[in-house]
């Protein structure tokens, strides 16, 4: 279960990461 939460929570924050790094840290 645990497991499961870590994957979905990567797979949500990589594009705000990919984002931040576009845009300067700014937020959208």
């Amino acid at each position: 279960m645990f497991f499961v939460v870590r994957v979905y929570a990567i797979g949500f924050w990589r594009p705000v990461l990919e984002w931040q790094l576009i845009h300067g840290n700014r937020t959208p």
